[in-house]
């Protein structure tokens, strides 16, 4: 059918006086055959450029005559642009994309694909001089908005009409529209007029951008990304969709998980900096953080710094409290629920009644940005674990806009210091004490140092990052935390150093995994899941291409066996 529509369509352009010398389109029809056989007419073929590698004639021709041989371990007619062995002859070359990364041997099958070649290499000159058929393919696109093929136009008389529309508006834009009004003794319509004007200079404006480099390169890495996306997918779900799957008895069918993203910790950005209010906020606990082991929460205070307007709650934990704990913070959790700070008797809350209070208090304000000094390494993990415990987590995201650790504020703001421990700075900085480890005057304190570097809301927030970041590392160590084991032994025979495999632990993948994205999909499996795009945007193994390409080499070198 493609092929007779378009002989009528050349006869019918001939007949109309229109020669046509060149022909342009892919090579999967018989056109060329009926023109010769049907109007005797000998027209040039070229090819679409976009199915098409496109290049110099002699030089396509000689890269053609190369690649048999390259396959079968022989560089003698390799380019370097091309060969890695050219390029590198002193190193082991390795074939990416055969079995093992070894040359192939078989000579009766190197002659087979040479005498399949040869056709392919005798017509180098038509896939070296290409057109393209982007235009063809648009006014195709633009004719079926007019003329839909679920309707039947091809019997109407309406027909002729839209495809005359769609060319004048291919060809002029959609001026034709007021043209056409005015030749027909109408108004051309105002508003018709100025829309025409404008999608017009859009037009212009779109078509001059696409011809920037930028333009062409990010469009190159999008199409990058998709085949990495899909090629990822189709890897990570197994067999779905095939030919007869439905007669295998054992389908490979498991899901492997989705990538597990670390904390993103990039500044907040606020329309209006002054807008945001800053809450210096402290906890004190049963213990430090012992590896994935949370200690409780025993106090959390907070002051909000424009107003001074405090909060503070003491809190029955439900883990014992080390005699450090109780000795620094002077805080007592008794065996009956009571509690004493400093031998003076406290009302306790529960978690819950401490976690909701502390939240209803923070929701008062617009724009919350919750200061802690070493709060990235102790109070925000602490404290969103607890209330993720107790799904309150999410309430805290909606509250809290951003969060600051003081510790990197203050390393910029008075750089050289001997110790950037809260209550040594108070006393360089502000020639004073007071008493530590008591949240309330550790938030009080706090709020005089940071006050005191006099910095703007701008400077503070660069050092910001968003809660959500943390719950996305502490997701991330866990899982980290629990795959590792499984990765160990590749650690051990140094296929995969102690960083890589904590990333790809991390990431979510074992080496069961592994194996299972191995068999699928071999080298090219590993590749696009290690660079599938997570929720946050990043690679879900991020690291250098450099660092990517040796765990893969050693990974298929390794051949994991289930």
């Amino acid at each position: 059918m493609e092929c007779v529509n378009g002989v009528q369509g050349i006869k019918e352009l001939i007949q109309e006086g229109t020669p046509v010398d060149v022909l342009e389109g892919d090579g999967d029809n018989t056109l060329m055959s009926r023109l010769r056989t049907d109007l005797h007419i000998n027209v040039k073929k070229r090819y679409d450029k976009n199915h098409i590698n496109q290049g110099n004639k002699e030089e396509l021709k000689e890269n053609l005559q190369a690649l048999i041989p390259h396959q079968f371990g022989d560089h003698k007619l390799c380019k370097a642009r091309f060969c890695g062995y050219k390029r590198n002859p002193s190193e082991k070359y390795q074939h990416r994309s055969l079995p093992y990364k070894s040359h192939l041997k078989d000579p009766q099958l190197r002659q087979d694909l040479g005498k399949l070649f040869e056709t392919v290499i005798s017509n180098a000159e038509q896939y070296a001089d290409l057109g393209s058929s982007q235009q063809c393919e648009h006014a195709n696109r633009q004719v079926t908005l007019r003329a839909p093929k679920s309707l039947h136009y091809g019997d109407s008389e309406s027909l002729d009409y839209r495809v005359h529309a769609t060319a004048a508006f291919i060809n002029e834009g959609r001026n034709y529209i007021s043209q056409a009004n005015e030749k027909a003794g109408l108004s051309p319509g105002h508003h018709t007029v100025k829309y025409a004007e404008r999608t017009l200079k859009q037009r212009r404006k779109s078509q001059a951008r696409t011809q920037l480099p930028s333009t062409k390169r990010r469009r190159l890495i999008l199409k990058q990304e998709r085949a990495i996306t899909q090629g990822a997918q189709d890897t990570l779900e197994g067999d779905s969709y095939e030919s007869g799957i439905g007669l295998n008895t054992d389908p490979d069918i498991e899901t492997l998980p989705d990538a597990v993203a670390p904390g993103n910790f990039s500044p907040i950005v606020l329309p209006s900096p002054d807008s945001a209010t800053m809450v210096t906020f402290d906890l004190e606990t049963t213990d430090l953080i012992r590896g994935r082991r949370m200690p409780h929460i025993t106090q959390i205070a907070a002051v909000e710094l424009s107003s001074g307007n405090t909060f503070n709650s003491y809190v029955s934990p439900k883990s014992p409290q080390t005699n450090a704990a109780k000795e620094i913070t002077r805080i007592i959790a008794h065996g009956d629920g009571s509690m004493s700070v400093d031998g003076k008797v406290v009302k306790p809350d529960s978690i819950h009644t401490a976690a909701s209070r502390f939240l209803h208090w923070m929701g008062k304000f617009h724009d919350v940005f919750l200061i802690a000094h070493n709060g990235r390494r102790f109070d925000f993990p602490v404290l969103l674990t607890t209330l993720k415990n107790i799904h309150k987590e999410r309430e805290l995201c909606d509250i809290v806009t951003g969060c600051l650790d003081s510790i990197h504020l203050f390393k910029k703001a008075y750089p050289g210091q001997d110790s950037y421990k809260q209550e040594d700075l108070f006393r360089s900085v502000l020639q004073g004490t007071y008493e530590a480890h008591n949240a309330i005057a550790d938030v009080q304190a706090l709020g005089k140092l940071v006050s005191s570097t006099n910095l703007s809301r701008s400077d503070l927030l660069s050092f910001s990052f968003s809660p959500h970041s943390v719950l996305c590392q502490l997701d991330y160590n866990t899982e980290k935390a629990k795959n590792y084991s499984s990765l160990a032994s590749l650690v051990d025979r140094k296929i995969l150093s102690k960083c890589m495999a904590e990333k790809i632990a991390g990431s979510g993948l074992t080496l069961y995994h592994l194996q299972a994205i191995m068999r699928r999909d071999g080298e090219d499996g590993l590749r696009n899941t290690f660079l599938l795009k997570n929720n946050e945007g990043q690679n879900r193994v991020k690291c250098t291409k450099k660092a990517l390409d040796k765990t893969i080499t050693n990974l298929v070198n390794a051949r994991l066996e289930a």
